[in-house]
């Protein structure tokens, strides 16, 4: 299973880390390491072709961030899953709506993509 892992930049390394290591059977799609390397349009339209490639989408809110914001609603606008964890006073009805869930923390991901993957991808 693809995860993009949304989150504003460039302070989240720590929890990335961790999700990947707790899920390291999983492909991910970390932005990170792409960051203030291209030209503002070759990183969003990267980082957009990422999500449309990801089964789903896990993102951080750790500070208000316009571009992961806008990464959870292109996600959504896709069918694509969001579990989403972080802050919860800066979390509004924006991402309320546009969420598969709301995660108090990784552990609790971890659980939701490992039951989202046996309901979508059940092994033969």
């Amino acid at each position: 299973m693809k995860i993009y892992l949304a989150g504003p930049m460039p302070t989240q390394k720590e929890w990335r880390d961790k999700i990947k290591k707790k899920l390291k059977s999983h492909t991910f799609f970390d932005p990170d390491y792409f960051e203030n390397t291209h030209s503002d349009a070759t990183i969003v339209n990267y980082d957009k072709s990422m999500i449309q490639s990801s089964d789903i989408v896990i993102a951080n809110i750790t500070r208000l961030s316009c571009g992961t914001s806008m990464e959870i609603l292109f996600a959504f606008e896709r069918n694509i899953p969001v579990f989403l964890t972080g802050d919860e006073k800066l979390i509004g009805p924006w991402h309320r709506h546009h969420i598969s869930a709301y995660c108090k923390d990784l552990d609790e991901i971890v659980a939701r993509v490992k039951s989202y993957e046996k309901t979508v991808f059940p092994k033969k």
